[in-house]
Formats: C-alpha cells, sequence, structure tokens
C-alpha cells in the first residue's frame, strides 16, 4: 500500500505507523468506541424509520467500509 501526497508516495512497507498516524491526522473525527455506538443506538431506536436512523448516522459518524 502507498499513501499519496500531492506528488509523494510514501510506501507502507517502509513507514507503517507514519501512516496509521497520518491517516487518523487526516481523518475528520477518532474511532469511535463500542459504548458509544450503544448509547447512539439506543438513542435512535425509537425512530420512526430506518431511513430516518440512518440520516441520523450518517450526520453524527463517517462510515467506512471495510474491504
Amino acid at each position: 500500500m502507498q499513501l499519496r501526497l500531492g506528488e509523494y508516495y510514501i510506501p507502507s512497507e517502509k513507514f507503517p505507523s507514519l501512516i496509521e498516524e497520518l491517516v487518523e491526522v487526516m481523518s475528520p473525527g477518532g474511532q469511535a468506541g463500542h459504548e458509544e455506538l450503544v448509547q447512539f443506538f439506543l438513542s435512535v431506536q425509537r425512530l420512526p424509520s430506518v431511513q430516518e436512523r440512518v440520516t441520523k448516522l450518517e450526520d453524527q459518524f463517517s462510515i467506512y467500509k471495510r474491504g
């Protein structure tokens, strides 16, 4: 894996912790913990539709799909 910053490439095999740190710094927020997710889903369970729950989830969290 390589990270591209402008015209520069950083090979992950040479700098694995640097890549992780850059991704964390560049991301808008930190990872949500288990308790935070539980509290969120408890707070939205009374919303009348799944669409409203998803909208609220998208408003409060950044969602990344694991590949």
